[in-house]
């Protein structure tokens, strides 16, 4: 076979560098539209504090790498405030995000965004790179071309690709691990075997699902043997004895690659069991974090790993545990359900791919017998990883958004990539249906800038129409509050009310509206009139009523499903203007109030404020929860037990997993009161 012209090997190399000037270009654009997200300001300031003081007890929910990276900025900046002394603090999951906020408010929080986004998107580069590479590798220059392009106009890669946060890094080092070890068995060497070590090493310092990989490669390696075998014919006793040797040769080098990844993962830990400094322990011990997490296996099997990983890593494993075992409240097609669903993903996948991709998909499953046969390997390499990780997060209750199935993304964008040129090799009609679909999916990713992290397919509405369907990082996560400023400016609005389920700070960025009470306590958060009336700017997240209220005839937002929203900003926040009337919304805000009044030490202003949120909304089972607190604060004991038990009751009868922290709060609460008898 002649070598291509040089100027074809020229132009493929030109396109190449076109596509990821494009998408540096898109992820660039892009983010500079968002707030801060819900995660990003507790991993920033997590990064920090691990460059800063070496103090993995702060975010230990994931490992440091992507952190890391992304505040690598930060110690040249020298960020005005820095903190408080290290270890100073005590650590857990509402303690980092006080913290996170704290830090990223204090100082310049636009240009610490913009520096650390920065740094996060190389992960989403080096994924486009890897990704060209195994196509070029796997199946030549043609697909690894086309990989690029519909990995560049991916709405969901483009939505996480420039965030703080771990879903596009652990993205990139699964994918990269995979690859390494195909590079590895198709030619061992050392240099190999190091390469693919380092990658899953990189792996499983950035996110807990990486743990994925050594069940995935030894898969692979069994496929592999299997592969040598069916290909030789007939199978005589030197040729089981070849399958048994590569068979044996796999497992050592898993072997290996395992004391290398382990090695690696220490090293972000600087080699240093404790998670916190020398002289400081966490706050928590590991056996309360585990409380509630059922099974013999993640009770009995996570504090034994105490003895070969590190503490801050172990913790991770247990909060993880403990999220995936019970999950939160998941809202999906118009639905709020009590806990995760094994149908999430799927559907969720459905909505949010490009129809353009989805087609493609499917014509590279019902048309791809020939490219099985004639590369068997290289389809078992992007089968077996992407089916292994999508069957896992069919067991999962913790469904917050499509970014937890990133990692399936480049398996399946290079198996398509290679499905579609075939398809379109075998007839001029066949080709000409390909390129539209390819056109479709780039274009639909156009329409959706710079909104593609509300992205949605044209079936389901597109962009402005996916808050219907599902919520949080899917639609909203906090990141409308730039849209919000500018949209009050243009409209000259100054009176207007603002619910927004995030963590970034809206005096930063100018917003004059009072905040409706929320997951987060706001600054401006008011006691809400009935009827509340002008402009009410409600994000996604909070209009559906999802992971605050309780069950969906909770949901305080109810009245405004079925009034058409003044204005649409990007998918993520509906603006209503008008007289509404609130009730539940209004209880809420008085109950957030006498938790503020009691914080301030004016306990019967609070029990006031309680006692009017229960008369106004009884039915609110965390309105009874409030007063019975402030009751047995009160030393008011009967009415306590009374109230305890009334939220209680409440809880059961809508369903306890809508209201699972707040039923275990109430649950103590009586028992300690009982005790005390």
């Amino acid at each position: 076979m002649q070598s291509p012209p040089f100027w074809t090997k020229h132009s493929y190399e030109l396109l190449a560098g076109l596509l990821l000037l494009v998408l540096a270009v898109e992820l660039g654009f892009s983010v500079r539209r968002q707030s801060q997200t819900y995660d990003e300001a507790t991993y920033i300031h997590a990064g920090y504090r691990y460059w800063q003081c070496g103090d993995f007890g702060v975010n230990t929910e994931h490992p440091p790498l992507s952190k890391l990276v992304a505040t690598i900025p930060l110690l040249f900046d020298q960020p005005k405030n820095p903190g408080p002394p290290c270890a100073s603090y005590d650590t857990g999951t509402e303690e980092d995000f006080a913290h996170g906020t704290d830090f990223l408010y204090s100082n310049d929080a636009g240009r610490i965004l913009a520096e650390t986004r920065f740094f996060a998107a190389s992960f989403t580069v080096l994924l486009a790179v890897f990704v060209f590479l195994a196509a070029r590798t796997m199946f030549g220059m043609g697909t690894a071309i086309m990989a690029l392009l519909l990995l560049v106009f991916e709405p969901n890669i483009l939505a996480h690709g420039a965030l703080v946060t771990n879903d596009l890094p652990v993205t990139c080092w699964f994918f990269a691990s995979v690859y390494a070890f195909y590079r590895y068995l198709q030619r061992p060497t050392t240099l190999g075997m190091i390469v693919c070590g380092v990658s899953a090493g990189f792996a499983l310092a950035t996110k807990n699902s990486s743990l994925l990989l050594p069940p995935i490669l030894t898969m692979l390696v069994v496929a592999e043997g299997w592969i040598v075998w069916r290909a030789s014919s007939p199978a005589t006793l030197a040729d089981r004895g070849k399958f048994w040797k590569r068979l044996a040769r796999g497992f050592v080098a898993l072997a290996m690659i395992a004391v290398i990844a382990a090695a690696i993962l220490w090293g972000f830990y600087r080699f240093r069991y404790s998670a916190r400094p020398a002289g400081h322990e966490m706050s928590v011990s590991l056996s309360r974090n585990l409380n509630g997490v059922p099974g013999r296996v993640m009770g009995r099997v996570i504090p034994r790993l105490r003895y070969v990983m590190p503490e801050s890593y172990v913790y991770g494993l247990a909060d993880n545990a403990k999220d995936s075992t019970w999950g939160i409240e998941t809202f999906l097609l118009g639905r709020l359900y009590p806990t995760g669903l094994w149908f999430y993903f799927p559907v969720a996948f459905v909505i949010k791919c490009t129809l353009g991709f989805l087609l493609l998909l499917l014509l590279t499953i019902f048309t791809g017998r020939d490219l099985w046969r004639e590369k068997r390997r290289e389809i078992t390499f992007l089968i077996i990883p992407a089916l292994s990780f999508f069957g896992v997060s069919l067991t999962s209750h913790l469904d917050l958004g499509i970014r937890y199935l990133l990692p399936v993304f480049p398996f399946l964008i290079v198996l398509v990539a290679a499905g579609v040129l075939r398809f379109a090799r075998q007839r001029r009609s066949w080709a000409y249906l390909a390129a539209a679909l390819v056109a479709f999916h780039c274009i639909s990713s156009l329409r959706a800038f710079p909104n593609y992290l509300a992205y949605s397919n044209e079936a389901w509405g597109g962009p402005q129409q996916t808050y219907r369907y599902l919520t949080d990082s899917n639609v909203d996560w906090g990141r409308g509050l730039i849209d919000v400023r500018d949209y009050l400016a243009r409209h000259h609005i100054t009176d207007c009310w603002l619910a927004y389920n995030a963590t970034a700070d809206p005096d930063y960025y100018d917003i004059p509206c009072k905040s409706f009470p929320d997951v987060v306590p706001h600054k401006r958060a008011a006691v809400v009139p009935r009827p509340v009336e002008g402009t009410l700017l409600i994000s996604a997240s909070d209009l559906s009523g999802f992971a605050f209220w309780g069950s969906p005839d909770m949901n305080p937002f109810a009245p405004l499903l079925d009034v058409k929203p003044a204005a649409n900003l990007g998918g993520h926040t509906l603006v209503f203007q008008g007289s509404f009337d609130l009730r539940l919304l209004s209880a809420a805000s008085h109950s957030r109030q006498a938790e503020i009044l009691a914080s301030q030490g004016q306990l019967q202003a609070a029990l006031a404020e309680a006692r009017a949120a229960v008369e106004m909304a009884p039915e609110r089972m965390q309105g009874h929860l409030t007063l019975a607190q402030l009751l047995a604060q009160a030393k008011q004991l009967p009415e306590a037990r009374s109230e305890y038990q009334e939220s209680i009751r409440l809880a059961e009868a809508e369903g306890t997993g809508y209201y699972r922290p707040q039923f275990h709060v109430a649950r103590s609460g009586l028992a300690a009161l009982d005790s005390a008898r």
